[in-house]
């Protein structure tokens, strides 16, 4: 099997957090096997997926020791975009796209909304609620019904995201589980303890630029709330009607050239 070297925020570390952890999941489905950057060969392009660190200086430091930047599904959130050394094949949102001021026709969409292609399983709601912090979080500690967002390389992840599919309603202010939840049609809202703060807002917001509204209007804004009450009414008023926007795009501009 061919591979493909991937760099991302925890490329050397034994454990990844939640989105990370669906990039090897993902390069799989398209045929290849997942290789951390730091193991792949030098003269051979390196992949920038699931993330929010599309600025300049965390493309160069990706790009040390290879030959290029392959950018597939990246999003940008801060840092200086000016200058960036990269071969764009397709974006997050519409604000990144807008801030590199690429053309209309570079495609857009985030990775883990193939989830539902890559692991089909249906949305059977079981009675329990599930608590999902975003990784910075854990500092605040866990209730007993929270899903641990760090993953071991190895470990069951497919059981992780069965487990989100199958949760009454999830709450959390993880990105990418929101995402899985919107991809799968899962009851779900954006919840912050009273000590924390929404991870990177610009994420959310160009995520939520690629959504469709079921009844055409305007996919609006993401909103965070304080309570599981609040969370709940916003998916009754809002959330149920959110879908994932098309793939196709970004499906047909995976960088199968970059596979070694």
């Amino acid at each position: 099997m061919k591979k493909i070297a991937c760099y991302h925020w925890r490329s050397d570390c034994e454990s990844l957090n939640f989105g990370e952890a669906l990039i090897p999941l993902i390069v799989g489905y398209f045929g290849y096997e997942y290789v951390p950057s730091h193991h792949g060969p030098a003269d051979k392009p390196v992949l920038l997926s699931i993330g929010s660190e599309l600025y300049r200086d965390y493309v160069n430091t990706a790009k040390r020791g290879h030959e290029k930047v392959v950018v597939w599904g990246q999003g940008h959130a801060r840092g200086d975009i000016a200058g960036i050394d990269a071969d764009i094949r397709g974006v997050r949102g519409y604000q990144t796209r807008d801030t590199l001021g690429a053309d209309s026709f570079l495609p857009v969409g985030d990775p883990g909304f193939l989830l539902p292609m890559i692991h089909p399983v249906v949305h059977e709601s079981q009675d329990y609620l599930l608590h999902a912090p975003h990784w910075h979080a854990r500092r605040f500690g866990y209730v007993a019904d929270s899903f641990n967002l760090e993953i071991i390389n190895g470990d069951l992840l497919t059981a992780k995201i069965e487990r989100l599919v199958y949760a009454k309603f999830v709450y959390t202010s993880s990105l990418h589980v929101a995402i899985t939840c919107i991809a799968y049609g899962v009851p779900f809202g954006l919840f912050l303890n009273r000590q924390e703060k929404a991870n990177l807002t610009a994420k959310w917001r160009d995520v939520w630029s690629t959504l469709v509204h079921r009844e055409g209007r305007h996919p609006g804004q993401p909103k965070f709330f304080h309570s599981l009450h609040q969370c709940r009414d916003w998916w009754v008023d809002e959330g149920c009607y959110l879908l994932p926007p098309s793939m196709d795009q970004m499906v047909a501009a995976f960088p199968h050239d970059i596979a070694y």
